[in-house]
């Protein structure tokens, strides 16, 4: 069937396949330190994938208000090595705004400050109620509190705030919102001992692939549009508008 000599791995290598580069939208949280230490850890998560990473905050002006122009992207893709993932924070209303009706899943952080939980809810319902975005919320419980709030979910019981958010976020909009546990410090120890790659790799998965980094034969590609690898985002933006204002 093959001719001497060839095998799989050898026809795979000789495409020259490698990761594309992505996007992986992060909310801008009003508290400085939850917000370093999630940036950190994804960053440090990221390049243990193997990964490079460029790490942004805020987003440039592009001539008067926000936009869907792809311009805002175009510098900092260029600047983004082969195989890289753009970590960007940036403010809830830019991502509402230039994120809509993709299938982006922007990354909002909780903590179990009061605070926190605000911050999350109000990301939550206007990523979805602005531009039909799904968020993904990460956990980041005090790195003194690690232990106890893995043992509790381990045995199923999610912390209050978690808990809250989810209930609240169903009353209100109608949403069951994925929270996802994410280690706050390395040296200090996470939620599980696997828990930081296998966080590290769902969280990848959800990520924005820049089209313009996937080399295919005989695939036209658009410049600067999204698609999105996530396994879980099967409705689609239409559908998702219907719902909405049904």
């Amino acid at each position: 069937m093959f001719e001497s000599g060839f095998d799989q791995a050898t026809g795979l290598a000789a495409l020259h396949l490698q990761p594309p580069k992505r996007l992986l939208p992060v909310v801008h949280n009003p508290d400085p330190a939850l917000a370093q230490a999630a940036l950190l850890r994804l960053e440090d998560g990221l390049m243990d994938l193997g990964l490079s990473v460029l790490p942004l905050d805020g987003m440039p002006e592009t001539g008067g208000a926000l936009s869907k122009s792809s311009v805002w992207l175009e510098q900092s893709e260029q600047a983004l090595p082969e195989s890289g993932v753009l970590l960007w924070q940036a403010p809830l209303e830019a991502w509402a705004v230039r994120l809509a009706d993709t299938q982006a899943r922007p990354l909002v952080l909780l903590n179990a400050a009061p605070a926190s939980l605000v911050s999350a809810y109000n990301a939550i319902k206007v990523l979805w109620q602005v531009a039909a975005l799904q968020a993904l919320v990460l956990w980041l419980p005090d790195a003194d509190l690690a232990a106890s709030q893995s043992a509790n979910w381990d045995r199923g019981i999610e912390p209050d705030p978690v808990r809250t958010l989810r209930q609240q976020a169903l009353r209100h909009l109608g949403l069951r919102p994925a929270v996802w546990p994410l280690g706050y410090d390395r040296q200090r120890g996470v939620l599980d001992p696997a828990a930081g790659e296998s966080c590290m790799q769902r969280v990848l998965e959800t990520a924005l692939v820049l089209q313009d980094s996937v080399r295919q034969p005989h695939v036209h590609s658009f410049s600067h549009q999204f698609f999105a690898l996530s396994a879980d985002q099967t409705r689609s933006v239409s559908d998702v508008h219907r719902q909405r204002h049904a």
